[in-house]
């Protein structure tokens, strides 16, 4: 087991984690040190298979979002002195060891809980598969909601799937609502009031082509959508 010290990590805590690993680095004696960045610090990880220990959460949404770095273990413990979070992680320390075997997962220290959060192979840059596939580009800010959203409000299911499905929800919503709205621009113009729409849809061929390529554009959203969960 090989840990990469945050800058935030103090050396009493970096001492004692040598002790139960194979190779132990504090950032500060790296790379530009204090001054190093979080995209530094997770490429150095990853490229040389190192755990990022970091009390910082942007290194969760990093993980989160980007799949880098590829093994984090943050210490959400608050503003506790050194001697409470070694006591914490002395507790975790044989299960961190244990989940170091898996290429890529994040745990986090908080309060007595362990949270553990393993991310297969198969999920690393899945954003750009997902966005290519909706047809809808997928903020950063919007991947860390549903993640977010989903640890708190979904018991059903696990990280990561529950946030993808949501993302899917969400890529399905927007994709329908563009769609009709091409459908309301082909048929009635890109403006004109209610009035106007209503009394074209008095039509009866107009209304029927209407409802016929509203029906269209529902089932072929509906398939992809049942076609996407299904690979998932």
């Amino acid at each position: 087991m090989k840990l990469l010290c945050d800058v935030h990590i103090s050396y009493k805590v970096v001492n004692f984690l040598a002790k139960h690993a194979n190779e132990v680095i504090h950032v500060n004696n790296i790379l530009d040190k204090w001054y190093t960045t979080d995209k530094a610090i997770c490429e150095y990880a990853d490229k040389h298979d190192f755990i990022v220990v970091s009390e910082d959460k942007d290194f969760k949404n990093s993980h989160l979002i980007h799949s880098s770095p590829r093994k984090l273990l943050l210490i959400a413990l608050g503003n506790l002195n050194s001697d409470h979070i070694i006591n914490t992680l002395g507790k975790a320390i044989k299960i961190i060891k244990e989940k170091n075997k898996q290429p890529v997962f994040y745990i986090e220290l908080s309060g007595n809980a362990l949270s553990f959060i393993q991310v297969g192979p198969s999920y690393c840059g899945i954003k750009d598969k997902y966005e290519l596939h909706h047809g809808t580009r997928m903020k950063d800010d919007a991947i860390l909601a549903a993640v977010q959203r989903s640890h708190h409000c979904v018991s059903d299911r696990l990280l990561p799937d529950k946030a993808i499905g949501l993302m899917i929800e969400a890529a399905d919503s927007a994709l329908e609502g563009l769609r009709v709205k091409q459908l309301v621009e082909a048929y009635f113009g890109g403006g004109g009031t209610q009035a106007r729409w209503r009394n074209k849809l008095q039509t009866s061929s107009t209304r029927s082509r209407w409802l016929s390529d509203l029906a269209k554009t529902n089932s072929t959203i509906h398939s992809r959508h049942t076609k996407t969960r299904g690979a998932l």
